[in-house]
């Protein structure tokens, strides 16, 4: 199977699989702020970052006040790279809670975001995900904003180094999800392996976000790691794994 062929069977998977995937069984009433984290937790750690986003747009209705819950609602989204739509939900959890681990976290965040005090609400940022080992989201949001380093910083030092925290931290975060963890952790883990120039781990990153989440973004990122395997390697090694 040659890859033009391959790349066919990706798009077709896609367009088979996308309805599929959008119907979630109906998931058991959260009756309180702590078992709704909880199971959108679940639904997040075991691949299903999409379910548990509709999961979440509901919790933080029922539960205005939970400000845990506001964050993870918001880590979603931001790691989507909808930015704009993170900002005002971020800024209600600083808004609300700056002194809290949250808050603060959503103060770096939007530090970061924004280019202000960058270093060192980064720092910040590290600071607390490496305190609170426990809370993963705290570590999703630190990898994440090492992305967010490297595209403000391409062809910079500080963007390599931000480039190589990331893998590293995308890495670890993967050790501590109890279960295969949310699409975008893949997705975003393989396009930093990509521009480290490692397409050989960054193609089974992108594989399993297709896999969880069959989108146009998730089929062109493999797409394009097969396509410069095949410009590096043997046909061979593309087919292997692909």
């Amino acid at each position: 199977m040659g890859l033009p062929k391959i790349k066919t069977v990706l798009l077709a998977m896609f367009v088979l699989t996308v309805g599929a995937v959008g119907a979630t069984a109906s998931t058991p009433s959260a009756g309180s702020a702590s078992k709704a984290f909880s199971l959108a937790f679940q639904a997040w750690s075991t691949g299903h970052q999409d379910q548990a986003e509709s999961m979440l747009a509901k919790d933080v209705l029922e539960f205005p006040d939970d400000l845990h819950l506001a964050f993870f609602d918001a880590a979603c989204t931001r790691s989507r790279w909808y930015i704009d739509e993170a900002r005002p939900k971020f800024s209600r959890i600083r808004r609300l809670s700056a002194g809290s681990v949250d808050g603060l976290a959503a103060g770096y965040i939007l530090d970061v975001d924004s280019g202000t005090n960058v270093v060192a609400s980064f720092n910040g940022l590290e600071g607390l995900a490496t305190k609170y080992p426990g809370d993963v989201l705290l570590l999703w949001m630190t990898a994440v904003e090492c992305r967010q380093l490297q595209k403000d910083n391409v062809g910079k030092p500080r963007g390599a180094v931000a480039v190589n925290l990331g893998i590293q931290l995308y890495g670890l975060l993967l050790t501590r999800i109890h279960g295969v963890g949310p699409s975008m952790v893949h997705q975003t883990y393989g396009n930093l392996l990509f521009d480290m120039g490692f397409p050989q781990t960054a193609v089974i990153q992108h594989r399993i976000a297709v896999k969880l989440e069959p989108a146009p973004y998730t089929c062109q990122a493999l797409i394009m790691d097969l396509d410069k395997l095949r410009a590096t390697a043997s046909n061979s090694l593309v087919l292997e794994l692909s």
